[in-house]
């Protein structure tokens, strides 16, 4: 799978299998943007806090993210 320069957004970026997704990614060469309530221990190429359970936080979350991405890892 070739994502050198594509943009993935991935939710649950800062802990367990969505942390190693996204460094997995960025080694692979994806601009990685995460979305989570924690923050995240690794870097990121982009990081929106909030907590995904809630409607409100997932539109304000939308409203962040680049007008375009490639995939997103949910």
């Amino acid at each position: 799978m070739n994502v050198q320069g594509k943009t993935i957004v991935i939710t649950g970026a800062s802990s367990g299998i969505g942390a190693e997704t996204a460094r997995f990614l960025r080694l692979k060469g994806a601009r990685v943007i995460g979305v989570d309530r924690n923050e995240p221990l690794l870097t990121l190429d982009g990081f929106i806090k909030a907590d995904l359970s809630e409607q409100a936080a997932i539109d304000a979350a939308f409203k962040q993210l680049p007008e375009r991405f490639d995939a997103l890892c949910n």
